[in-house]
């Protein structure tokens, strides 16, 4: 056979590709005898001579199933032309008829790999075929390094598929391996530079707050998750203050800053001085925590405060404090 004599039914057949060679010019190919020949040229170079770009529509009865599904072969590989597509079918065919490779597994060995190009060879080099549909066997293979145990979701035991980590495997993987490493530090610099850029902006809302504010500094309270210690410092950014802090000790937070005059964060100092640890930082009680809130309220900002309201109401809940006590100091 040449391409000058490939046979196209102009009668609609089970089982053919449909083939749209231009307006009002349909016809037909059987897949089976799409297969029956050695390569695919033949075929692809006939049908470039009628149509430069015909539209081909395959048959429902490869569109389905794990054997030959035609239309997830062409999902995998929509970037290729109508020429690369049928290739890769006649290969895939092929392959089955010959090896017994379900296209459903080499579709699934291509995107484990995350290939670019078609692999047939390699994934019949990898295939364990003798482990397709035996879930015994698939099992025995479980514990081995050496190997890889496919599904095609997460818990499904039909359609398992088990490949040997080839030569060609481990490079791929190694290689996938990479990129996500790189990929994942992409991500963390964007991350940073968001985090930078959205510090830079509090800090910038901070210093507006302040200059709205009678008071030239912040008085704050934060946490440090690890051990329970509160700080009470003064900045007048202190958005800027904690993400320097979390710089070195990811854990801390803060819990609740106002403008106040600085000598708030002296009194807080001296009251507590009893229960310092060490500088700056206090072991304090949920009734001091809640304390300090309504010291700070009543003698700072309010309206340019920032506090953690959950931390707050839980800390308030597990308080026997009243505000009136504050109220009285």
């Amino acid at each position: 056979m040449n391409p000058a004599t490939i046979q196209l039914s102009e009668k609609r057949l089970n089982g053919a590709y449909i083939i749209t060679l231009g307006p009002g010019l349909v016809r037909y190919l059987k897949v089976k005898d799409f297969l029956s020949t050695e390569e695919s040229w033949i075929w692809i170079e006939g049908l470039r001579e009628l149509s430069s770009e015909p539209k081909i529509e395959i048959p429902p009865e490869y569109s389905k199933g794990e054997s030959l599904n035609f239309k997830q072969v062409d999902e995998i590989f929509a970037n290729k032309n109508w020429d690369d597509r049928l290739e890769i079918h006649h290969a895939l065919g092929k392959a089955f008829h010959k090896h017994g490779l379900p296209s459903d597994v080499y579709c699934q060995f291509h995107s484990w790999l995350q290939l670019d190009q078609f692999a047939r060879a390699e994934c019949l080099r990898s295939w364990v075929k003798e482990a397709w549909e035996n879930e015994v066997v698939v099992q025995s293979y479980a514990c081995s390094k050496d190997f890889e145990i496919l599904a095609k979701s997460p818990g499904q035991l039909q359609g398992q598929c088990v490949f040997r980590k080839t030569p060609f495997v481990n490079e791929r993987l190694k290689l996938l391996a990479r990129k996500a490493q790189r990929q994942a530090k992409l991500q963390a610099a964007k991350l940073e530079n968001e985090e930078n850029r959205a510090r830079e902006r509090r800090a910038a809302e901070d210093l507006e707050s302040l200059r709205k504010s009678k008071y030239n500094t912040f008085v704050y309270l934060m946490e440090d998750l690890r051990n329970g210690r509160w700080k009470i410092g003064q900045s007048r950014t202190p958005t800027k203050r904690e993400r320097t802090l979390q710089s070195e000790v990811p854990e801390i937070v803060m819990r609740l800053s106002i403008p106040a005059d600085i000598v708030e964060e002296k009194r807080l100092h001296s009251r507590y001085a009893h229960k310092r640890v060490r500088g700056e930082w206090f072991s304090l009680t949920h009734e001091e925590q809640v304390w300090i809130v309504y010291f700070l309220k009543k003698r700072g900002d309010t309206e340019r405060m920032f506090i953690d309201y959950v931390w707050f109401g839980k800390t308030c809940f597990g308080s026997s404090f009243t505000s009136t006590i504050a109220e009285k100091e």
